[in-house]
């Protein structure tokens, strides 16, 4: 049986500018076979104009879950078409376990773009 700690990411809408926070919950595959299998069960409708207003909206998120968790690296690009409901599997690789060092990796990542 695995455990799986919840993963918040940031979906970046291409067509808007928009950052939405999103959650992923563990999700085992069918039939019991090994994987780190995640869906998504939580993301910001609207989206916020800065990364900065997103993080915060991460961060005030992170206060209602207990246990720990953990942050995708990178923002996911979406067009903001349709509802982006996902199935996906993480890789370690990219999970940070910390919200100091994702806001640090996020902020730089896009600093870098600019």
């Amino acid at each position: 049986m695995f455990i799986y700690e919840p993963i918040f990411a940031l979906l970046f809408n291409t067509s808007t500018g928009r950052y939405h926070p999103i959650l992923f919950r563990g999700a085992p595959f069918p039939g019991g076979v090994d994987g780190n299998r995640y869906k998504s069960c939580r993301h910001h409708t609207k989206g916020l104009d800065t990364l900065p207003e997103a993080l915060e909206d991460i961060k005030s998120c992170t206060g209602k879950i207990d246990g720990r968790m953990k942050y995708f690296d990178q923002p996911i690009p979406w067009d903001g078409q349709d509802i982006p409901v996902m199935t996906t599997i993480f890789s370690e690789h990219n999970l940070l376990t910390s919200f100091e060092e994702f806001t640090k990796v996020i902020t730089s990542a896009e600093n870098s773009e600019n």
